[in-house]
């Protein structure tokens, strides 16, 4: 299915479903740490970023039902692609500690 031609989220579903990525995201979270805690770095990393993916998604269900002004393409992009999503992540992942494992 094309982007253009996915349905987007009334404000009511959208409401319903701020929950649910929360919990997603967390679930993501809790997944990371686990991995972090075992000396798995990289996966725990994947992991992070597909939390932060989620919190942006659940950022975007929320200005939707707040009303704010974004147009439909920049929803669909932002709720149905990865690409906008990892560009969040990247710029919310970013260590401020002067080494990075």
């Amino acid at each position: 299915m094309r982007l253009k031609d996915r349905r987007l989220p009334t404000r009511e579903e959208a409401a319903k479903g701020i929950p649910v990525v929360l919990k997603n995201a967390r679930a993501q979270f809790d997944r990371a740490a686990l991995l972090a805690d075992q000396g798995s770095f990289g996966p725990a990393v994947s992991f992070l970023i597909l939390a932060i993916e989620e919190a942006k998604k659940a950022r975007t269900l929320g200005q939707m039902v707040l009303g704010e002004k974004l147009d439909d393409g920049e929803i669909r992009t932002r709720l149905f692609t990865h690409p906008s999503r990892y560009e969040g992540a990247l710029w919310k992942s970013w260590s401020k500690a002067r080494y990075c494992i």
